[in-house]
């Protein structure tokens, strides 16, 4: 996703975040509330606000994720702490660390350590510069290897993105821009760690709903089939991309002309997806045995077909481009398995 597009999510989120703003719980920097000192304010999330606290009782900084008020949302937050009692101790190198949780002004809240920047702040902060491959690998490996924790108690994550990882807090990032942009050298492990499973799912099931962040939404979970954990593996290949390149090439705000993008892009979806899909919007477009952009309005038309095919960009890492195309299949069934990631070349280079 380009500057220019970031920048009009942003704004339309801003405009979501004020619409919603009765049902959010206002904490103000300096106030006391429930033994816990607020210091600053994070970007709002969809359904909570969370804050920089100074834990009195314990003598520590936390986060305190602050849910919309009502019943479903408490319900949430429960869900979450459920999901934390399957982690062992050492889990929590990798996995943010959750303290508990409290009531504040009929708002149920979460307790989390507090830990350093996102990856998103840090592609802002560099940008137009693009990430190390020694980098890129470094974040992966974090993610698979979260990924694979998460597989052995039974979840999946549901939300890969760059606003859920989180680097190392004692890395000054103006002090050691050696360690993420710039020449490559000797391979720097950095510290990170995975937030925010408020929409976890059990690897037991399928499902049909509506779930991850649409720039790194899997196809199957645009057109309601039945989806599992192999959508997790899609978003990697979609942070890998965006990671490489700087932007996730296939992306559009308009759900039909982005999964008509990946269409063009990458390949034709699977019969069994269309047969299974009850999304009648999506479906209706799917005509002999591909979505036709000759049904759209000749501007929609000229954005999908724009489009050069994925095989066609340039990376500077082959053994990186191949991960991404066995990441980035559009059957969920051919996608690498989760398991067999790290074994990748990309992994086994110095």
């Amino acid at each position: 996703m380009d500057s220019a597009s970031k920048r009009q999510a942003s704004s339309f989120f801003r405009f979501f975040v004020h619409s919603m703003s009765g049902r959010r719980l206002i904490l103000k920097p300096g106030q006391v509330y429930g033994g816990f000192r607020v210091i600053s304010e994070y970007e709002p999330g969809g359904s909570s606000n969370a804050y920089k606290c100074y834990d009195m009782k314990n003598s520590r900084n936390v986060v305190l994720k602050a849910l919309f008020k009502g019943e479903i949302y408490e319900k949430s937050g429960q869900e979450e702490i459920r999901a934390f009692k399957l982690f062992e101790t050492n889990d929590f190198e990798i996995i943010i660390k959750l303290y508990g949780s409290t009531m504040i002004n009929g708002h149920f809240c979460l307790i989390y350590e507090q830990y350093g920047r996102n990856i998103y702040n840090l592609v802002e902060f560099f940008r137009p510069l693009l990430f190390r491959t020694s980098f890129i690998r470094s974040i992966i490996k974090v993610v698979v290897n979260g990924c694979l924790i998460m597989k052995r108690v039974g979840i999946f994550h549901t939300d890969i993105k760059p606003e859920n990882l989180l680097i190392d807090p004692m890395i000054d990032i103006s002090e050691n821009r050696n360690t993420f942009v710039g020449t490559e050298q000797d391979n720097q492990s950095v510290k990170m760690k995975i937030i925010d499973f408020t929409s976890y799912e059990e690897s037991k099931y399928w499902f049909r709903h509506t779930s991850s962040t649409k720039l790194y939404r899997a196809p199957e979970i645009f057109l309601h089939s039945r989806w599992g954990q192999e959508a997790d593996i899609w978003s990697i290949g979609c942070l890998l991309i965006e990671l490489i390149l700087g932007k996730i090439p296939f992306y559009d705000h308009n759900p039909l002309l982005m999964v008509m993008k990946i269409q063009h892009m990458i390949g034709k979806f699977p019969e069994y997806l269309i047969d299974d899909s009850i999304c009648v919007d999506l479906v209706k477009y799917y005509r002999s045995g591909f979505f036709d952009p000759g049904l759209l309005d000749d501007d929609d038309c000229q954005r999908v077909m724009s489009c050069p095919p994925l095989y066609s960009y340039s990376f500077s890492d082959d053994k990186a481009a191949d991960l991404v195309f066995k990441l980035l299949r559009i059957d969920p069934r051919d996608r690498l398995p989760l398991d067999q990631i790290l074994e990748h070349d990309f992994f086994l280079q110095s």
